[in-house]
Order: C-alpha cells, then structure tokens, then sequence
C-alpha cells in the first residue's frame, strides 16, 4: 500500500464524529480529518417502513449472522478486535504492546479461534450459557504466554485482596471513566461484600477505593468511604475542593472506613516530618495535618488515576461470587428482548467482571472476548472497542453508548476498511509494516481458515 498524500481520500469511522456519550452529532476532533461518506450512505440506506413497536419475546441468538460479520472486516483491520483504538492511536501501532507482552497478540488470536468454536457450536435460537469452567477454559488460551498469569485458575485466596489501578495505561485516563462509574463500582462493591462470609468488624473495614501512596515505606491504604472517590473525580481540577473534601473525610466519623483514616494520616504525618527531600521542603514543620493534606491534594490533582486503586472482593470469596455473577448473567441473557435490553446486560456484566478481577492478570482481554462471543452470538458485529478499560469504573450509560459506536465502527471497516487511507480512532492502517501484517496474517488465518481476505 502507497503512502497516501495530504489531498487523498481518508476516511475515518463515527466514533470520530461523536463524543464518548454516544450522541449522533458532535464536532468533529480537532486536528483530525474526516472526509468519511459513511453518514451519507447510511442515511440513504435507512428503510421507509413504520417502527415495529418491540414485543416481550425473547432475543433470539444468530450466530451464523455474527461470525459472518467478522469473516467480512478487511483483514488490514482485524489487528483492531486485538487492540484498542487508544492504544493504537498512543503508540502508533502494535511495537510496543508486543515488545511489553510477547506473544501476547499470538494468545489472543487463538482465543478468538475458541470463541469462533463456541459459536459454531451454538444452534441457531439456543441462548448461551457461561460457566465458570468456560470462563477459565478463555483465560488458560488468553493468558498463555505468560505462566505467571497462572492461566485458567482463579487468584488463589492466599492473598486476602487485590487492589486495582484504575487505569493499567501509562497515559492518564481520566476520560475514560465518571463520577456515575465510580459510584456505580461502590455499589457493586457494596452487593459483593454483602454476598461475602465476613464479619462485622470485617467488612466495617472496608471501603470500595483507597489512596495507595507510591513510597513504598507507607504501608497503610488510605480508605475511600461511600461516593467520597467519586466526589474527588467531581473537582479534581480544583485543588481547594479536594483538600476540602479529604479533610471532611477525615473527620467523618460515620464512614466506614474511619477506623483506618486516623491510621493513615499518623503514618502519613510521621513519614513527612523524617523526610528531607525537595518535594516536601515547601511544607511548614509544625503543621502535620496541613501538610498531609497538602500532599495527598498534590498527588490527587496530578495523577489521579494512577493514586486511587480500586478495592476487588475477598479471594476466599472469588469463586463462589463469579459463579454467581455468571448464573445472572445467563439469566438476564435468556430474558433480553431486544437489542437495547441486550447492550445493557452486557455493559452491566462486563464492569461487574472487571471488578471482581477473578484471575491474576489478563481480565480485561479475557471479558473482552467474552463480550465478542455474546454480541456475535446474537448476529450482533464484534466490537471495534476505543477504550476496553472503561469497563472497570465508566457509568451504565455511558458504556452503552460508547458499545453501540463501537458497533458502527466495526461496520464502517468492514465497508471502508479495504479503502487505502481508513482511519480509525485517529490511527490508519500501516503500509508496508511486517510485525502489523505478520498480526493480520495470524488472525486472518483464525478467522477465515485460509479464506481470502
């Protein structure tokens, strides 16, 4: 493929044209050309005839319909079902994802082959069913390349809980999560520790989020009680806000997480006055509280995504809420009627799987392809996803919206994508690349079986 000039033709999918929130009709990116007829074919393609109002039936599967929709994406496109459009954009292309995780591209092509199998598998009307034998059957195969992952098994309980970072990017990603998220993921907290064998005094203990310091040498988590973490997201432009509300946390005696709050801000104290370095020399000696206070603000302000951790459920407690998680999942599944209701399971469980984090590492890729199976189970289009980890802490409306544009995404490629100059989320397709095109040739391999793309 040529190299494509300035007054080429370049085409760029809807998402460009939209905001995160789903709405049709936004500005265009700045900076971002898009000269894409997409709209105007659609436009001309809308049928004429009247809205069948939806009737309470259940939404049939059509796997034959979904898996014929990826066989069609252009196989200079398929490397998008691997990696998500930020990343791609970021990094302009695959190189560094493969260089931090070798084979990792190669592990995930091959879990695509499984769930093409699954599908083959399914009849035609047979609603499917997760278990959690098949979920780990998808991570053994997504997680591969790395035996530390500990492929298809759950996180042993030998660790009592694992902590989060919001973002797993190196980029801050405070785009690609909301204050409904955060609120959201304390409730599904809340719905997991109730579903927990813990104490009182336990669960008592325990706060959805927590401020993890980077200094090693402060051991003690600072607590985040009910919608205080997404009240910080709220004014985290605002360092006088944010003081404000750390310091309203400390002295908040209901929350929950209260008993380890005066920990925190001892340990905190204790480790500001022995420290002579630059960074805290700016902070007055005699004033311990402000100059926490001071410090956490500094720190929430910058990075925020990257200090607050979010809090997963007891591992002793891992197996039984997946299970469960996965029974109304299929439940909800076999009861959707359309394919709103549909879109909105799938959001739902997505997130509530990305929060439990069940396995040691290799979630998201593994509820990725999940979410795959299903919509193409369905006769749905696989997702071209922009941001897979929104996921984790993104409001239900949100999501819903963003999965519907990656849904246009995947059909402008699959009208667009043999086009020379395609761009997609701000990235087009290399010319002339040999590790993008030695992806493309595994994957397209996976998917058509040898077929012509």
């Amino acid at each position: 493929m040529e190299p494509v000039s300035d007054s080429s033709m370049q085409f760029s999918a809807f998402r460009d044209r939209r905001t995160d929130e789903g709405i049709s009709s936004p500005e265009p990116v700045s900076g971002h050309r898009d000269h894409s007829p997409s709209l105007t074919h659609r436009s001309a393609e809308v049928s004429a005839e009247p809205v069948v109002p939806s009737v309470a039936v259940p939404f049939t599967t059509n796997p034959a319909k979904g898996v014929e929709y990826v066989k069609n994406i252009p196989a200079p496109q398929l490397p998008r079902l691997l990696v998500d459009g930020d990343l791609l954009m970021k990094e302009k292309g695959l190189g560094a994802y493969a260089e931090r995780e070798p084979r990792c591209l190669e592990t995930l092509s091959q879990g695509w082959g499984m769930i093409l199998g699954w599908l083959d598998a399914l009849k035609p009307g047979e609603a499917p069913v997760i278990t959690s034998e098949k979920l780990c059957q998808l991570h053994s195969v997504v997680a591969a390349h790395d035996a530390e992952f500990s492929p298809g098994e759950f996180v042993t309980p030998d660790q009592r809980y694992m902590i989060m970072p919001l973002s797993h990017s190196c980029y801050s990603d405070l785009p690609y999560f909301d204050a409904e998220g955060l609120s959201e993921a304390e409730d599904i907290y809340e719905q997991h520790i109730y579903q927990c064998s813990l104490s009182d005094e336990q669960v008592l203990k325990k706060a959805a989020f927590i401020f993890r310091y980077k200094d090693e040498s402060i051991r003690a988590p600072l607590l985040l009680g009910k919608n205080v973490t997404a009240e910080l997201f709220r004014h985290i432009e605002n360092p006088e806000a944010v003081r404000a509300i750390l310091l309203a946390h400390k002295q908040n005696r209901q929350e929950a997480s209260y008993p380890n709050v005066q920990q925190f801000y001892s340990v905190m104290a204790r480790h500001l006055s022995t420290r002579t370095t630059s960074c805290f020399g700016r902070f007055f000696s005699g004033d311990k509280e402000g100059r926490v206070l001071d410090k956490l603000t500094e720190c929430l302000t910058q990075d925020f995504d990257h200090y607050i951790r979010k809090v997963s459920p007891p591992r002793s407690e891992l197996k039984n809420l997946t299970e469960n998680t996965l029974l109304r999942l299929n439940q909800e599944l076999a009861r959707c009627r359309n394919e709103d209701e549909l879109i909105a399971v799938l959001c739902r469980y997505t997130t509530e799987l990305q929060q439990l984090h069940p396995f040691k590492s290799a979630n998201g890729r593994t509820f990725t392809l999940l979410l795959q199976f299903l919509l193409m189970a369905y006769g749905l289009p696989p997702a071209i996803l922009k941001s897979p980890e929104s996921f984790l802490c993104c409001g239900q409306k949100r999501l819903a919206g963003n999965l519907r544009s990656a849904l246009e995404d995947t059909r402008a490629a699959i009208q667009w994508g043999h086009t020379p100059g395609f761009s997609l989320h701000g990235y087009a397709t290399p010319a002339g690349d040999k590790a993008y095109d030695h992806v493309c040739g595994d994957l397209d391999r996976v998917i058509r079986g040898g077929e012509s793309g």
